[in-house]
C-alpha cells in the first residue's frame, strides 16, 4: 500500500497544472511522514510556496483525496486577508466550479464542499481567536514572517497546541525568513531545524558565499532556474542591489533568504548608546516613572525614555 506521503505527491501533481520541482516533493515527502506534526518550508520570495500551500488547500477539499478528513476542517492562517486571497486563488483553481460554495468577501474566505458540508477557510491571524481550535485536519500558515512578532509567537503557540486533540493533525508553514525580527519565534524555528515531530527545509544562502553570485542566486530560488521572467527580476534585483547598499540588504533578506535587517533607519546609532551608558546615573529622587510601549514593532518610544 502507497504511503501518505507518496499519495500526497500523486495527488499533488493530478491537480497542478505547473511542474512539481524537487525541493517541493522532498519536502512534501517529508511533511506527510506519520511521525510529522509540524512542518516548515522556507524559500526566498518568488518560489511558489502560496501556491504549494493552495494546492493542499484544494486536496483538503476533494472527497477520496488523500489530505480530505470527513467532518474535519482546513484552517488557512495569514497575516492578512489579502494575503490569504492570493492563496486562495491557487486552491480555487483546483477545484470544479460545481459542487463547491466559495466565500470571499473583505473579512472572510471560504470553502465549503456543497454535498458533505466539509469546510476549509481563512481566519484571523490573532493568537487569542486560535486558542479554540479542535476539529480540524491541517492548519496552514501562510508566510509566518508578515505577522508582527508578538501577536505571531501566541499565534504560533495557538495553533501548535491545538495539534494532537484528534490523530492525524498537521500544522504546515511556508514563508520566506524575512521579514521576521532575528531571535523571533519563525527563525528561532527555522534556525532550530528538524527534530522530534518538526520537519524544516530551508533553502538560504550562507553569509560566507559572495551574495551577488548567480550560482548562489539559483541555488536558493529552484524556480528562477526553470521561470524566465522571476530569472530575469532577480537579476535586475541584483543589479540594482549592487549600487545602494539599502537595495541590497533587501535583497538579501527575500531573495536570498538570509537573516537580514531590512530597515533603513537606526533608531539609535552605537556611539549614542555608549554615551548614555557612559554617564553617572543620578541619586534616586522622587516618585517612580512606569513608561509601558503598547507598540508591536520597534518604536522611538523606549529609546527617547531612555
Amino acid at each position: 500500500m502507497a504511503s501518505l506521503a507518496s499519495k500526497v505527491v500523486a495527488e499533488y501533481r493530478n491537480v497542478s497544472a505547473d511542474r512539481l520541482l524537487k525541493v517541493h516533493e522532498r519536502w512534501l515527502r517529508a511533511t506527510f511522514q506519520p511521525d510529522v506534526e509540524i512542518s516548515a518550508l522556507s524559500l526566498p520570495r518568488g518560489n511558489a510556496k502560496s501556491a504549494v500551500t493552495g494546492r493542499l488547500v484544494a486536496l483538503s477539499m476533494i472527497p477520496g483525496s488523500c489530505l480530505w478528513r470527513d467532518g474535519l476542517e482546513t484552517v488557512v492562517v495569514a497575516a492578512s486577508m489579502r494575503q490569504a486571497r492570493i492563496m486562495w486563488r491557487f486552491a480555487k483553481a483546483c477545484l470544479p466550479e460545481d459542487g463547491y460554495r466559495w466565500l470571499d468577501s473583505a473579512n472572510h474566505l471560504g470553502c465549503t464542499h456543497k454535498a458533505t458540508g466539509q469546510v476549509a477557510y481563512a481566519t484571523s491571524s490573532s493568537g487569542k481567536a486560535a486558542m479554540g481550535l479542535s476539529q480540524f485536519g491541517t492548519i496552514f500558515f501562510d508566510e509566518p514572517a508578515a505577522l508582527e512578532a508578538r501577536n505571531g509567537a501566541l499565534l504560533y503557540d495557538a495553533v501548535r497546541q491545538s495539534l494532537g486533540k484528534v490523530e492525524g493533525q498537521r500544522l504546515v508553514m511556508l514563508g520566506a525568513r524575512a521579514p521576521a525580527e532575528p531571535g523571533s519565534w519563525w527563525p528561532d524555528l527555522l534556525d532550530g531545524g528538524s527534530g522530534n515531530g518538526i520537519h524544516v527545509t530551508m533553502r538560504s544562502a550562507p553569509h560566507e558565499e559572495p551574495w551577488d553570485s548567480w550560482q548562489t542566486i539559483r541555488r536558493v530560488n529552484p524556480v528562477a532556474n526553470v521561470h524566465a521572467p522571476l530569472r530575469r527580476t532577480i537579476l535586475r534585483e541584483r543589479d540594482e542591489a549592487r549600487k545602494n547598499p539599502t537595495t541590497r540588504r533587501s535583497f538579501e533578506a527575500y531573495r536570498l533568504n538570509r537573516s537580514v535587517l531590512t530597515y533603513e533607519d537606526v533608531l539609535i546609532e552605537a556611539e549614542d548608546w555608549l554615551r548614555v551608558e557612559s554617564r553617572d546615573v543620578l541619586p534616586r529622587e522622587g516618585a517612580c516613572v512606569v513608561g509601558i510601549d503598547l507598540g508591536g514593532e520597534r518604536s522611538w518610544s523606549a529609546a527617547w525614555c531612555l
